[in-house]
């Protein structure tokens, strides 16, 4: 029970930090932003599949898998578009 509740908020998670993912690539810059919560959670997330493998919880460990390649996938647009910025469109 306790591992599908926390699936559900894992699942929920990463469709929120996806969201994060489709802005950034829609924008193509960051702006106003701190790296180091993301970096952190791309940490943590790093560290879930296997803590929770520990605890029995697999549903919630393929879940957090979600969010750790969302924050992943954020990081990497994150230093694309800092060290590759987009040509500016004049009109």
């Amino acid at each position: 029970m306790f591992d599908v509740v926390n699936a559900i908020f894992e699942c929920g998670g990463a469709v929120i930090l996806w969201m994060n993912v489709h802005r950034l690539y829609q924008d193509k810059k960051v702006s106003g932003v701190s790296i180091a919560p993301f970096v952190f959670y791309a940490a943590w997330g790093i560290w879930n599949p296997f803590y929770y493998q520990n605890l029995g919880q697999t549903l919630s460990a393929i879940a957090g898998i979600g969010v750790l390649l969302a924050n992943l996938a954020w990081l990497a647009l994150f230093f694309w578009y800092k060290f590759n910025p987009p040509e500016c469109e004049e009109s």
